[in-house]
């Protein structure tokens, strides 16, 4: 046995001998440049293009079987110009021997692609730089061959790796008048063998002419992929990209992505992504997701998302977004969200969602039923927020015919953006403070279908009372509006004093409104307004007026005396009144009544709501008998109020007043000269008739004969008088 077995091992010394001495002597006696015209002459008859290899060939071929070339350039296409269509500064492939020749193992070292340039083009004609060599591959397609190998061991492939470095790719389009590169693109993996995992790195600048943008992009991952299961899997994920160009938002933005682990089932079209966060202008994103059928009919996707908590002004600064001001500079810094995910590729629901705003949080659920339509369905419960915070600021007083911060009555009602939206379901708040007033267990309701009639309906509670408010609004050209609103049992002092800053009136009361209008801006709907309003207050007080205070100034002027001292400027009611229509933008009251302890006030004239004037007269009456007002009992006070209709002109109509005392008084003297004309009358017909001086005329209606009676007579106790 020991013969055989020495003799296979110089069998093997020999061979290993054979092949060492080939691979030294073979570079020696073969020149692989002498060559080169052979291999550009196969390319042109093949590709029909010129190739030139300026550098040299370099082959190896113990332990590595191994090509080196450099300067390999490739000519472009006829009518495409002198720049060739692929270039490649030096490639350098090998093979190793003994693992192909011993184990059928073929065993490739790092494949080294150093400055490769590709050109891509199309002509205004529409033919391209890449046709023809498409076009000579499908014509010179090889036969094929069978070939049947047997073996034992199958044969494995592993490549040591792939660099690449200091590559372009260029596209240019004259039709759309568009170019595409990428420059600088480096790959560098690791070893690459079937069913193990795969290291890769890759980077690039991407720049575009229209849109003007580049984008620098750098990818790091562990690739995994079984081609028999069809399975794929990537995992430590790193994706950095940073844009630039006047296209982007802000000019520039920085995007992340990171994924512990993403895998994808070809077979049964399940996707898992675990741990994915991206992160961009500072706001960052935390997500999970799983994917079911991903490849039928019937895709699903879940899982859960997340955001840190970011600040809107920032990003939308960086994102080249202007918010609007806001009265308070702290609100809209703090915003944050978490929400279960499911959907497909056609919608999208938030369940579970929580949404932190500033102080306020807000729960529930928002669904995306249709990314095509936009359609929105929505229910959210939010604990409480002050939305002033969150309103305009308020700009200096610029006059009293624009009011604050210019003329509101021009401002554009935004009806086409409303037209837009496509949204149905509930909004409801714990505490809302809006324009100073404070509401509590508010309910708002939204139907408004894309391009249909949109329906709005808020129930609120609201100092002691409740308000419910629908609102009907129909777009188009000349867009419609109706609106109804009741306010029940409202505590009225505290109210206004919220709400305008000022307590006008108190007490408990009811408001009733209803009206109709149109228009495009807050003039026209103001101007085409139509419709009633009616109130009823009990047990309270006009603020700001003392009605015997003025009935005693109106005295003293009326005497002539000094001006009696201020009292309290204010005039309670056991009941108010009032009712009125508004007809074309002007509200005219039909009935305004109210009644005190020793007053009645009655009021009528118009408010022109479009035009921003009032022009109304209060007319207070005084009914009691107090030592004060002696001789005052019953005259009424006017109160005329007129001007702007935001700061109104008040004043007591003392010449109204003194005019009516004079027709007074005038009217006493001409019953008192009527009376004593009537008793001459009587004595020049006596004359007439016949009869004495004294006595006294007949009564019209008695006959002119009938004797005027005798005056009657004393008790018969008492003497006669004399005659």
């Amino acid at each position: 046995m020991a013969k055989p077995f020495k003799i296979f091992l110089w069998i093997i010394g020999g061979f290993v001998t054979l092949v060492v001495g080939a691979a030294i002597a073979l570079p020696l006696i073969f020149n692989p440049n002498d060559y080169k015209d052979e291999i550009a002459k196969a390319a042109k008859d093949n590709t029909g293009r010129e190739l030139t290899i300026a550098g040299d060939l370099k082959l190896s071929v113990f332990p590595w079987l191994g090509v080196t070339a450099s300067g390999i350039t490739l000519s472009n296409a006829k009518g495409f110009g002198p720049e060739p269509f692929a270039h490649i500064g030096s490639v350098d492939a090998r093979v190793k021997i003994l693992p192909l020749l011993f184990d059928h193992k073929v065993e490739i070292g790092t494949v080294v692609l150093d400055g490769l340039a590709l050109n891509l083009a199309k002509s205004k004609d529409g033919a391209s730089n890449w046709a023809d060599l498409v076009k000579a591959m499908e014509e010179k397609e090889p036969p094929k061959v069978e070939v049947e190998v047997k073996s034992e061991t199958p044969i494995s492939l592993t490549v040591s790796g792939l660099k690449i470095k200091d590559a372009a790719l260029s596209y240019t389009d004259q039709q759309a008048g568009t170019a595409y590169k990428l420059e600088n693109l480096s790959l560098e993996t690791g070893r690459v063998e079937p069913g193990q995992p795969l290291d890769l790195t890759l980077a690039f600048l991407a720049t575009s002419s229209k849109p003007e943008l580049s984008a620098e992009v750098k990818l790091a991952l562990t690739a995994l992929a079984n081609l028999e299961t069809k399975v794929f899997e990537a995992r430590d994920v790193k994706l950095d990209v940073g844009t630039r160009g006047a296209a982007i938002p802000g000019g520039k933005q920085d995007v992340s992505l990171r994924t512990a682990n993403a895998r994808y089932d070809q077979n049964t079209g399940a996707l898992a992504l675990t741990d994915t966060i991206i992160e961009a202008a500072g706001m960052v994103v935390t997500a999970a997701l799983k994917g079911e059928r991903l490849a039928g009919d019937a895709p699903k996707l879940s899982g859960t998302l997340s955001s840190n908590t970011f600040n809107p002004r920032e990003l939308s600064q960086k994102l080249g977004i202007a918010l609007p001001a806001t009265s308070d500079a702290s609100a809209l810094t703090k915003v944050g969200f978490a929400s279960d995910y499911s959907g497909n590729f056609n919608s999208a629901n938030l369940d579970n969602l929580t949404l932190k705003l500033d102080q306020s949080t807000a729960t529930g659920f928002v669904h995306v039923t249709d990314f095509a339509t936009q359609n929105i369905v929505f229910a959210l419960k939010m604990d409480s927020i002050d939305a002033d915070r969150y309103m305009a600021p308020e700009a200096a007083e610029s006059g009293k015919t624009e009011g604050k911060g210019g003329d509101f009555r021009k401002t554009e009602l935004p009806i086409a953006a409303l037209d837009q939206v496509n949204a149905k379901g509930t909004f409801e708040i714990g505490a809302l403070t809006l324009k100073k007033a404070k509401l509590s267990d508010v309910v708002l309701e939204l139907d408004a279908p894309k391009g249909k009639i949109k329906t709005q309906e808020l129930k609120a509670k609201l100092y002691g009372g409740t308000i419910v408010q629908t609102a009907r609004i129909t777009p188009g050209p000349k867009p419609q509006y109706n609106l109804t609103a009741g306010l029940d049992n409202i505590n009225s002092g505290p109210l206004l004093q919220d709400f305008a800053g000022k307590s006008y009136l108190s007490g408990l009361g009811d408001f009733k409104l209803g009206v109709n209008s149109n228009g495009n801006t807050v003039g026209d709907v103001l101007k085409a307004l139509n419709g009633a309003v009616s109130t009823n207050f009990i047990k309270g007080a006009v603020e700001g007026f003392n009605l015997k205070h003025k009935i005693n100034q109106a005295k003293a002027l009326y005497r002539g005396e000094a001006a009696p001292a201020d009292q309290s400027p204010r005039t309670e009611f056991s009941d108010l009144k009032g009712a009125g229509k508004i007809v074309n933008g002007v509200l005219k009251t039909d009935t305004l009544n109210a009644n005190g302890s020793d007053y009645t006030l009655t009021g009528d004239g118009d408010v022109d709501l479009a035009g921003l004037g009032i022009n109304y007269v209060l007319k207070p009456t005084y009914t009691g008998g107090s030592q004060d007002v002696k001789g005052l009992g019953g005259l009424t006070i006017p109160v005329r109020i007129t001007g702007n209709l935001l700061d109104p002109d008040v004043k007591v109509d003392l010449e109204s007043l003194l005019k009516d005392k004079a027709k007074t008084e005038v009217k006493k003297e001409l019953r008192k000269q009527e009376d004593k004309l009537k008793e001459k009358l009587g004595d020049k017909l006596g004359d007439f008739f016949g009869r004495p001086k004294s006595q006294p005329a007949p009564a019209p209606e008695a006959p002119p004969a009938e004797p005027t009676p005798a005056p009657a007579q004393p008790p018969a106790e008492s003497p006669p008088p004399s005659p």
